[in-house]
């Protein structure tokens, strides 16, 4: 049975307590203590909608901004690379821009894959993190240098 800690408040297994055991107002109380962390949450989700929907970015997305941006900007890209149908001046022809497009695109989903590698801390994806960030940096390189060309 899991049961509230009663000095951190976190959940736990009854057994991990060892001599301090719940109050019979920690059990009584705990599932409704749930209940009202599910509306706090509910509540912030759509706190969190109409601050998109408003400025563009919502509170929780600042905490993993970096996240946030590739993930918008890679999303982007694919959009554009199905739905553009003029390409800049300074591109010979439509289908390198397309190529253009996706390479941007494929640089920031490397980036996410990278930084999620990265979470685990794992020593035996060193080399394949290496190969990621180098087609961040490609993709990156070409997103700043087509900028003002990002239109469809």
């Amino acid at each position: 049975m899991e049961v509230r800690h009663p000095e951190t408040g976190l959940f736990i297994k009854d057994t991990e307590l060892g001599s301090i055991k719940p109050s019979l107002f920690d059990i009584v109380t705990g599932p409704f203590e749930w209940i009202g962390d599910q509306i706090r949450l509910a509540i912030r989700k759509v706190v969190y909608f109409f601050q998109r929907g408003t400025r563009g970015w919502a509170d929780e997305d600042v905490y993993d901004f970096d996240f946030y941006l590739a993930k918008v900007i890679s999303g982007g890209l694919d959009r554009m690379v199905k739905h553009t149908y003029s390409y800049p001046n300074n591109v010979e022809n439509f289908g390198e821009w397309q190529r253009i497009l996706r390479k941007m695109s494929k640089g920031f989903k490397a980036g996410i894959n990278q930084g999620e590698l990265g979470f685990l801390g794992v020593d035996s994806h060193y080399a394949k993190m290496k190969g990621l960030d180098k087609e961040f940096k490609s993709g990156a390189e070409l997103f700043v240098k087509h900028f003002w060309h990002l239109w469809i």
